[in-house]
């Protein structure tokens, strides 16, 4: 049975989701309207533990990002295709 996918509009729809549904992984976007990607990684491990693999990703593969976003929660951190 394959997993369900959610592409919520606003972070805050995704971070009631996130606590509504059980994850096995989330795939956060850097880049979000309104807020930062990596300052959500703090409240998606508060909310859901290390039990969730966090992957963040971006277009923007600089090192500062993909370091801030390791230590700020992110499991991994994938460059996205331009």
């Amino acid at each position: 049975m394959g997993e369900g996918v959610s592409e919520p509009s606003a972070h805050r729809v995704a971070l009631l989701l996130l606590t509504a549904r059980l994850r096995a992984q989330v795939i956060l976007d850097v880049v979000l309207p309104g807020v930062h990607g990596d300052e959500l990684l703090p409240m998606i491990r508060q909310l859901l533990g290390d039990h969730v693999a966090v992957v963040a990703c971006s277009a923007l593969g600089e090192l500062s990002l993909v370091q801030r976003c390791i230590s700020r929660g992110a499991d991994s951190f994938m460059v996205k295709p331009l």
